[in-house]
């Protein structure tokens, strides 16, 4: 052999059939070479002889015929040829040794062309059943054909099974190309890593065969198809894939050894875990990062936590556990709703302002009175909303009263009374160093007076002063006191706890001061203690009178409570505080709560304060004449019952129709929220209480 002919090679690729002893590898000697195959190959016999008119199923049949009915797919099952056949490609597949006379030959020396009978030679019947059982006899399946067909049949574990035709006595019977009478068995080899197709060939005279094929599936290889089937069912790999995943997963590691090597799609499983276990982190972390981008919750946090939602949302149920601060998140959507009530609220100020005003407006004022007095008419009149009848008959009634008290101080024991009615007075741009004959002013000239109700009347007769012309002789000892009695960083009533009130009402008292040192160190001592008293919704704890009065002091010193840090939590403001007080037609004193007369009063002087604080002014800038009247006779100083002089308490104003508008000309038709602490007595008794 030339070395050219030592370097071709060919492979030949097809269905080894076993010859009679069962092989068809020789074993060196003479004898094999005359051994012949089983049924089903072509030129197994000597040269010369063809046999094609010899019937090729006939037992002993010495003939190379075969029959394109016999043709299979790479998978054996049978295939037809609907369009006919053009080429055939003939093979042979022995290879025996013989010895001296070397390998059995492979030569087709020709080929021998048929030709069809001239007359039809029908079908063979359909065997009767077809029956495998295993090794011990039991029936595993039992069929009754009714077509040329393939079947396909489990086989358990069985290392072999036995396989019998029932047909007719004189039918060439093939099970796997190995002849068999009919009823009788072939025992066929299983391989549990494969399946086993048996094909079954029935054929009878001269009539044309009928087949049938066995596909014998073992529990291992269905066990590996239903997993492929699975594992092909995963498709594109999504974070909703998790099932089809764990499913395909779980199959598979049921699988017995010999089965899970027969998975020929395993690598698609384990990259799709792969893919589904990083699709998994990616959501659980951002997730994770946009929980943790909301912050510090505020006002303007509402898109933030909807994008922490929805990557929240994102992350399936059954990983939300492994997003570690899902908790923030809940903590972070509970306090946005807390914000955004309060803030709701507070859209609503500006006409809640009004409705309370015309509320107010509309009810009775008695004169000196802490509650439904002086308090409603210094919050009408300087909001512009106090009508000339209302004033006129309120200014009447007061003059009455100071008459029938008969003297200049309108308690022996509350000088706070003459201090809320100077303010009054000088809010409708009355005298009240005249009135019914009597000087409220000089009744707040004696400081031991008025220290003897605690520094809140201190800090209100101060109040009282500068909202006149008037020079009280005590005012300057006013300041220093107010100055000089701090508790801790502001002021208290009593005991040894600064207090949210008192100290509000301390800076209003001493806000036209500002400019001198001292006054302005202990107002900004205050200031920081209002902004640490603020709690998490910025309100304080003594209820809406609270709010309102800190409105009032930061008005008087032009600071805007929209805009100064100090007093916006979250972004809640006091104004939007002040408004989650609002009832129908008022305030109320706690949360929730009835509408109190006292709160509404203080709210809306806070709401009149931050109203003219925007115009520059302030609640209790007023500067009202306060002068006087000289008695006819100046040795006796006026009695009480003594006639008032026309023009001293006549009352009503030439236009009846005008509000009462003094000074600032000013006129609110809206406001923001309700501050101030209503009647000083009344507060006092709040925090004795």
């Amino acid at each position: 052999m030339n070395d050219l002919a030592k370097g071709d090679t060919v492979t030949l690729r097809g269905v080894v059939i076993p010859s009679v002893q069962g092989s068809i590898q020789g074993d060196s000697s003479t004898a094999s070479f005359a051994g012949t195959t089983r049924f089903g190959y072509v030129d197994y016999f000597k040269n010369g002889t063809i046999g094609a008119n010899v019937n090729a199923y006939s037992e002993n049949a010495e003939s190379n015929g075969f029959d394109l009915k016999w043709a299979v797919d790479e998978n054996g099952n049978p295939v037809t040829f609907k369009n006919g056949v053009h080429y055939i490609k003939i093979q042979t597949a022995s290879n025996i040794w013989a010895g001296i006379f070397n390998e059995k030959s492979t030569e087709v020396s020709y080929v021998v062309r048929t030709a069809a009978n001239e007359q039809e030679v029908g079908t063979t019947a359909l065997p009767g059943k077809i029956v495998l059982t295993d090794a011990n006899g039991k029936t595993i399946k039992e069929i009754t054909p009714d077509d040329n067909g393939v079947y396909e049949i489990s086989t358990g574990i069985e290392e072999s099974v036995n396989v019998s035709v029932s047909g007719a006595d004189d039918d060439n019977i093939y099970i796997n190309n190995q002849r068999a009478a009919s009823g009788t068995e072939a025992k066929i080899a299983l391989d549990q890593s494969e399946i086993k197709v048996v094909r079954i060939i029935v054929q009878n005279g001269e009539k044309q065969p009928v087949y049938a094929y066995l596909k014998l599936v073992p529990d291992d290889v269905k066990a590996a198809e239903q997993v492929e089937e699975l594992i092909d069912a995963i498709g594109d790999v999504t974070l909703d894939s998790y099932d089809s995943i764990t499913a395909a997963r779980a199959a598979y590691d049921k699988l017995s050894d010999n089965a899970k090597t027969l998975v020929g799609n395993y690598e698609t499983l384990t990259a799709a875990e792969e893919a589904l276990a990083k699709a998994e982190a990616d959501v659980i972390s951002n997730a994770i990062k946009a929980i943790d981008a909301i912050g510090n919750v505020t006002a303007d946090s509402k898109d933030k936590i909807e994008k922490a939602k929805d990557a929240y949302s994102a992350v399936p149920e059954r990983l939300r556990d492994k997003v570690t601060n899902s908790n923030d998140l809940d903590k972070a959507t509970e306090r946005f709703a807390v914000i955004d009530t309060i803030k709701q609220a507070g859209t609503k100020s500006k006409d809640h302002f009004d409705t309370v005003l015309g509320t107010l407006a509309n009810n009775d004022i008695y004169p000196v009175q802490s509650i439904g007095g002086e308090w409603s008419v210094i919050a009408l009149a300087r909001a512009g909303k106090l009508s000339a009848d209302k004033a006129a008959k309120y200014y009447s009634e007061l003059c009455e009263a100071v008459k029938a008290n008969g003297s200049d101080r309108l308690s022996d024991r509350k000088p706070t009374e003459n201090a809320r009615v100077i303010i009054a007075l000088s809010s409708l741009g009355k005298n009240s160093a005249d009135i019914a004959g009597h000087n409220l002013l000089s009744g707040l000239d004696d400081m031991d007076y008025i220290t003897s109700q605690g520094i809140n009347a201190v800090i209100f007769s101060l109040i009282a002063f500068d909202t006149t012309d008037y020079s009280a002789k005590t005012h300057d000892e006013l300041i220093a006191y107010i100055v000089d009695n701090m508790t801790g960083k502001g002021w208290a009533l009593a005991g040894d706890t600064a207090d949210v009130d008192l100290t509000a009402m301390a800076i209003q008292a001493l806000a036209p001061y500002a400019a001198d040192e001292k006054v302005n160190a202990a107002i900004d001592s205050g200031l920081e203690f209002l902004a640490e008293s603020l709690d998490e919704n910025a309100r304080y704890a003594n209820g809406s009178e609270s709010t309102s009065q800190v409105i009032i002091a930061l008005a008087a010193l032009g600071i805007d409570p929209l805009t100064d840090s100090r007093f916006i939590v979250d972004g809640i403001t006091l104004i939007d505080a002040l408004e989650s007080y609002a009832t129908e037609n008022g305030y109320s004193h706690t949360l929730g709560g009835e509408e109190n007369y006292m709160a509404t009063e203080q709210a809306a002087l806070a709401l009149t304060a931050y109203e003219l604080s925007k115009d520059g002014s302030s609640l209790y800038e007023m500067s009202a004449k306060a002068e006087p009247t000289e008695p006819e006779n100046p040795d006796t100083p006026a009695q009480p019952g003594d006639s008032v002089k026309p023009g001293d308490c006549s009352g009503k104003p030439e236009d009846k129709n005008d509000p009462i508008n003094p000074g600032t000309g000013v006129l609110v038709t809206g406001g923001m929220a309700v501050l101030i602490s209503g009647a000083v007595m009344l507060i006092s008794k709040k925090k004795r209480k």
